[in-house]
């Protein structure tokens, strides 16, 4: 497997000691386990089994000590001697069989995501909405001033990613460019008293505009939005869509967040050592360490924070893929392929200590060694 001191570490971080024999030869004629150099079976590291096809003094090792070794070292060797490459096998049983499947994780992991963006699901409408009452001011075309928009740039990028996705599935209740936006809109009245000039009235003001009918609507040949809706699987795909769309933005503005206070923390550990290095997280390594927390995917939510006024500029002219919306649309994809390598990542760990509780016995190969020559000895009576 592999040095015999990196396994007596591995040993003794668990608290069991070791002890070395006193000749080669003495391993090799006696059975003696790779890691710890103890011989035979041991109350608490268990059974002295064969577990691979490694031979000599390679060739046994305690049930526990396996165990430490496969769940602390990398994930390849939970499943497979690095030495020799056979795979361990596993005490049959129901959930082992289940957990032991190449597929398990990456199931697992898909499960996990279904009901995160089944539940996420019902968030986007209410947050859909609110988004729409952020609405550019005329003529300059500026987005209001808030003290945290997070949320509602957030909410751009679902709108722009169940615009195009309700799109290709004929449907246009989220068509972008029915976002509300303001017009102008001009009155004229005439005085009604009688005079010999009479004076007329002339009163301008801001109103709020919404499309009935976009250009969704027109390429699919109906008379409004409305009658463009899906029903049924599509609606429930659209549903998951807009759903795993929010959790993986959420977790992008989150790592976002994260991202900016683990900067504040190590610039002032640089600049003022006695200040930084009371609060916690304040290196480069706690900032890799917590990359699950959406900091690999933040870089994407700077960019929909950049160009989510353009998008709602474009959306107000009745455009629904134009070069400013397609951004949002892309960042929302490398965002959910972040969170689903993420969630993919955490099935993986729940299904090895799964395993590693469940079937902590591995098969004993050389069981299986002596049943075959017992059987020879036998034949050759």
């Amino acid at each position: 497997m592999a040095s015999d001191d990196v396994g007596a570490a591995v040993l003794h971080d668990r608290g069991v000691t070791t002890s070395p024999t006193s000749s080669n030869a003495s391993v090799a004629s006696t059975r003696t386990c790779r890691i710890c150099l103890d011989e035979g079976d041991d109350e608490v590291l268990g059974r002295l089994i064969a577990p691979c096809r490694c031979t000599g003094t390679s060739r046994y090792v305690h049930d526990g000590c396996l165990l430490s070794w496969r769940t602390s070292v990398k994930a390849e060797s939970f499943y497979a001697c690095p030495q020799c490459g056979a795979r361990y096998r596993f005490r049959t049983t129901p959930v082992s069989s289940l957990l032991g499947r190449t597929y398990s994780a990456n199931a697992l992991a898909i499960l996990i995501s279904l009901c995160l963006a089944i539940f996420f699901g019902f968030l986007t409408d209410p947050l859909l909405r609110l988004t729409e009452r952020e609405m550019l001011s005329f003529g300059s075309e500026q987005l209001p001033h808030h003290w945290f928009d997070e949320h509602l740039a957030a909410g751009d990028a679902v709108r722009e990613t169940a615009s195009f996705t309700g799109f290709l599935f004929r449907d246009c209740t989220w068509s972008s460019a029915r976002e509300s936006y303001w017009e102008q809109e001009t009155t004229i009245s005439e005085d009604p008293t009688p005079l010999p000039n009479p004076v007329i009235n002339m009163n301008i003001q801001d109103v709020e505009v919404r499309r009935n009918l976009t250009n969704c609507g027109r390429f699919w040949g109906k008379r409004s939005d409305d009658e463009t809706q899906v029903q049924g699987v599509g609606k429930a795909v659209l549903h998951v869509v807009r759903g795993f769309a929010l959790f993986s933005l959420a977790r992008a503005f989150v790592g976002r967040l994260v991202r900016q206070y683990f900067l504040l923390a190590i610039t002032l550990r640089m600049v003022f050592p006695s200040l930084g290095c009371k609060l916690p997280y304040n290196s480069f390594a706690d900032l890799i360490s917590a990359s699950w927390l959406g900091i690999d995917a933040s870089f994407f939510a700077d960019v929909v924070k950049m160009v989510r006024r353009r998008a709602k500029v474009a959306r107000s002219q009745d455009e629904i893929a134009s070069w400013w919306q397609f951004p949002l649309v892309m960042c929302t994809f490398f965002t959910a392929f972040f969170a689903f390598r993420s969630i993919l990542s955490f099935s993986q760990g729940i299904v090895k200590a799964a395993l590693a509780r469940v079937e902590s016995l591995v098969v004993d190969l050389s069981e299986e060694d002596d049943a075959v020559e017992r059987e020879q000895v036998q034949y050759t009576r």
